[in-house]
């Protein structure tokens, strides 16, 4: 049993949007929030407070042209922690995708384009869970948060 999070604000870097990045946490998978192309795009998800987090979900739109996310985590805003290396190609369209990394103490988790190139982000669903005592106590590996070779659910 997971910890849902409620009442999550959500920002994201671009100026310019096809969409309101609400729609990423809105629970309505007839939204989307869509960025405009451009290099390193990115959108993070403020949680309210430190909590221990070691899971997200992704339900990722077709729409989107990047070709790799960094999973990061911040409590300040200005120093982001790499969790997870994400293929782009690993994710399932229009489905939910549970992307597990190693528990933190964290209040921002950010989904952040990582091809260098000018792309779009295209998110229809992102949830934060907190962490439980099942999801610490039955012995998870360590996860290398530079090897996007790892399956999503981070078990070798």
């Amino acid at each position: 049993v997971q910890g849902t999070i409620e009442d999550l604000q959500i920002w994201d870097n671009t100026t310019t949007i096809a969409s309101s990045c609400a729609n990423a946490v809105d629970d309505n998978l007839a939204t989307l929030w869509e960025s405009s192309a451009a290099v390193n795009n990115w959108i993070y998800v403020d949680v309210g407070s430190e909590k221990d987090l070691s899971q997200m979900t992704i339900y990722p739109n077709a729409a989107t042209t990047e070709t790799q996310y960094k999973i990061q985590y911040s409590n300040d805003l200005v120093t982001w922690t790499d969790l997870r290396l994400i293929n782009v190609s690993a994710l399932t369209n229009a489905a939910y995708n549970y992307i597990r990394f190693n528990t933190v103490t964290a209040r921002y988790v950010r989904i952040y384009g990582n091809s260098g190139s000018s792309y779009v982000m295209a998110i229809n669903e992102i949830k934060i869970d907190e962490t439980n005592a099942v999801s610490t106590e039955h012995g998870h590996l360590e996860i290398d948060p530079t090897d996007s070779t790892l399956p999503l659910d981070g078990i070798v």
